[in-house]
């Protein structure tokens, strides 16, 4: 199977899309970790049964972190 990439063209695409959380956030802000990051559409946690709320909001935030990878 031949898909025309190679890996040149592969870094260069992931480095022009490379971000950071200092790039989103103003100076001086700092993340709310009393709230989800995601919508739980996303997020899924309701598909993990037994988790207590506060729970939940860290399997949000970490599947929030799981997206920026």
């Amino acid at each position: 199977m031949y898909h025309g990439f190679n890996f040149g063209d592969v870094l260069a695409a992931s480095a022009r899309a490379a971000w950071r959380i200092e790039d989103i956030l103003p100076e001086g802000s700092a993340l709310d970790f009393t709230r989800p990051f995601l919508p739980e559409r996303l997020a899924g946690t309701t598909a993990a049964p037994g988790l207590s709320e506060s729970e939940r909001r860290t399997l949000n935030q970490i599947r929030g972190h799981e997206m920026n990878i």
